[in-house]
């Protein structure tokens, strides 16, 4: 999902009431994989979590 298409989905939730975003963060020892195989990590490639978590990183630019 690329940034543009992550602010439409938050775009889309803010028009439907949402006023907060909440992440669950996992932090990983430096050469370990994250034990939780959906953490919203920039290392963990499992599910996009990788790609998602630079699409937000570029929002909050």
């Amino acid at each position: 999902m690329s940034a543009a298409e992550l602010g439409a989905v938050f775009e889309d939730h803010r028009r439907h009431g949402a006023r907060t975003l909440s992440f669950f963060l996992h932090p990983v020892a430096p050469g370990e994989a994250p034990a939780n195989p959906f953490a919203f990590d920039p290392h963990n490639p499992r599910f996009g979590s990788d790609r998602l978590y630079a699409a937000t990183q570029a929002l909050l630019r």
